[in-house]
């Protein structure tokens, strides 16, 4: 687990938030008490971007929820990921046993660990091998932003590819989306005469891998480059799968019970 994390006051300000969501990248972030010891609530991207951007006089308090899952400090990590699996969690927060915050359990961290002590078993695994078989969902450069945030709360995506003329040419966050300055994504067309275009706010180079490529070459740009997602591309550089940290995860639980 990340002992040292970035947390926030129920009394802090939303754009507090966000200034903090953006300079540190995360996902989640937990909200504590004064004394940083007792747990809250967290504070997802999604509940920052679901507030307008401006609005000084919101609290944290106002847009924290309360946790699906928080593990307690001596929980066996294989159990700890089952859970957070079955409910979609990337991220968890810690308690010990006398229920004092000590710090967030993300798959990210299982990832790194794994890249740095046990990648040699993935010597043989291809990228298809873990890769999500679902015809991929994109945007084109022109989209719109409202556009872009409606498919990411249908498909429960935090990154979606760009893609031109068929071929993958970038790719746009939530935190991309935080890092802009964009709130209220859905009423961006309505709120914005110029409407914010997907090619102003998405990152390049995107980073893909080929069906054929070893999937520890997958797991090495998301562990090195702290990206949670690669996009798998044909020899047009068509999207034809994605790997996320959570197929990386399942991957290794079906084949490896590490």
């Amino acid at each position: 687990m990340s002992e040292k994390y970035a947390t926030l006051a129920p009394t802090d300000k939303v754009t507090y938030a966000r200034e903090v969501m953006r300079s540190t990248g995360e996902r989640v972030i937990p909200v504590t008490d004064e004394r940083q010891e007792k747990l809250l609530g967290l504070v997802y991207r999604v509940n920052l971007l679901s507030t307008t951007s401006t609005r000084s006089n919101l609290l944290v308090r106002d847009v924290m929820v309360e946790p699906l899952l928080v593990l307690d400090m001596n929980e066996d990590v294989l159990k700890a990921i089952e859970r957070m699996l079955k409910l979609d969690e990337w991220y968890a927060p810690v308690v010990g046993d006398d229920g004092k915050f000590l710090g967030m359990f993300g798959l990210d961290s299982v990832l790194r660990y794994f890249f740095l002590n046990n990648s040699g078993l993935l010597e043989s695994a291809k990228s298809v091998d873990a890769m999500s078989r679902e015809a991929v969902v994109y945007v084109e450069p022109d989209d719109s932003v409202s556009r872009l945030w409606y498919l990411m709360l249908k498909h429960k995506y935090a990154g979606i590819p760009v893609v031109r003329k068929n071929k993958v040419i970038g790719i746009v966050t939530q935190h991309d989306l935080i890092l802009h300055g964009i709130g209220r994504p859905e009423l961006e067309s309505e709120s914005n005469p110029r409407k914010t275009k997907v090619r102003e706010i998405m990152k390049t180079p995107v980073y893909t891998v080929r069906p054929e490529s070893p999937l520890v070459e997958a797991l090495r740009y998301i562990v090195e480059k702290n990206i949670g997602r690669v996009i798998v591309v044909d020899e047009k550089d068509r999207p034809v799968g994605v790997i996320d940290r959570e197929d990386l995860i399942r991957f290794f639980l079906s084949k490896y019970r590490f």
